[in-house]
């Protein structure tokens, strides 16, 4: 008797696509250490970070007028947020040290930097003059804004935090060259009440 096989069935598993979750990106590109553009609303809106860190060397309008020898770098963050009122701000922090010059001895002075502020992103230049507007007649709170763009370069952002954080009269507490008097030795000028005696005698 013939006997035919029979091959199983072969049964063919659906193949189910798993859904592809994007996490938000920052919207950044980064064109080198000195260039990184973010779309300001976007990533204040979605609550966005960025940071980095850079060499001091590159920020050019902070060293205008200052040593040229600058080493080290600077390591910032810009983070984005909306609080309760829904307004928009950017929290910027940046910490580095800086070489200047001692306006008391000429010589060279290393100084510290540290920023820590919030500025208030402000969607239009009609909102910025309208905010210039209530400054100048005393009725704006006492907050920092700038005009936000879908370009807006960070560094930027950090650099003018930078120069607003240089001191006025940057000084040595103590001069190098400059001998620290031991307590109650310092050098005393004639007393006005000697010269009175003086003039009483005559």
């Amino acid at each position: 008797m013939f006997s035919q096989s029979l091959k199983p069935p072969v049964i063919e598993t659906p193949v189910i696509e798993t859904p592809v979750i994007e996490t938000p990106v920052i919207e950044t590109e980064y064109d080198d250490l000195m260039h990184h553009t973010i779309n300001a609303l976007h990533f204040a809106r979605h609550g966005q970070t960025i940071e980095g860190e850079a060499p001091m060397s590159g920020f050019s309008r902070l060293l205008d007028g200052l040593p040229k020898d600058q080493g080290g770098s600077v390591i910032w963050r810009l983070q984005g947020r909306r609080d309760a009122l829904g307004r928009l701000f950017l929290d910027v922090q940046a910490d580095g040290t800086i070489v200047l010059e001692c306006q008391r001895c000429l010589q060279a002075l290393i100084w510290p930097l540290s920023v820590r502020n919030e500025l208030r992103m402000l969607a239009s230049r009609s909102e910025v003059e309208a905010m210039d507007a209530r400054e100048a007649q005393g009725e704006a709170d006492d907050e920092e804004y700038i005009l936000a763009s879908a370009s807006l370069d960070a560094i930027d952002v950090v650099e003018d935090e930078l120069i607003l954080a240089l001191p006025y009269v940057p000084r040595h507490e103590v001069c190098p060259d400059q001998v620290e008097p031991e307590p109650g030795t310092e050098s005393r000028g004639p007393s006005p009440f000697a010269a009175l005696g003086r003039f009483k005698k005559n």
